[in-house]
């Protein structure tokens, strides 16, 4: 029986989460504690981030490596009338993630993020923008 292939969702999510919240910049534009949440608390102080995984699909190359295409997401929670606290987290956002290159385990060659695109979010309560980054990790190569 053939190895499940791996998948890099949690590893992910865990190299972005500490890369965030160890940011003095970041965390000041987001107040007091680390405001960045894999899975947000209820009634959680606004503004806030929080890190996903929004999709995760096979990746398969012609040249016979294997991997996955992994998109992260980001998504930022705010109050503050208007866009300016949003974008100031966009901004800092981008400064840490674009071209930021972490080894997860089981990957064969360390993953570089590349922004994707950045889009307004609102519900009832929220304002927001949701950024997304893409990736491809690379598992084996098949001979």
């Amino acid at each position: 029986m053939s190895k499940p292939a791996q998948s890099f969702m949690d590893p992910l999510v865990a190299a972005v989460v500490p890369r965030l919240t160890s940011d003095a910049t970041l965390t000041s534009l987001l107040g007091s504690g680390a405001r960045v949440y894999n899975r947000v608390p209820t009634n959680a102080p606004t503004p806030y981030i929080r890190v996903s995984v929004n999709t995760e699909r096979g990746w398969n190359w012609i040249g016979g490596q294997r991997g996955s295409a992994v998109v992260l997401q980001t998504q930022i929670a705010s109050r503050y009338a208007g866009e300016l606290q949003t974008s100031q987290v966009v901004s800092r956002l981008r400064a840490l993630l674009d071209g930021w290159r972490t080894t997860l385990t089981g990957a064969r060659h360390p993953s570089e993020l590349t922004y994707d695109q950045a889009l307004p979010a609102f519900d009832e309560d929220v304002d927001g923008v949701v950024v997304t980054y893409r990736t491809v990790l690379w598992t084996m190569a098949v001979v």
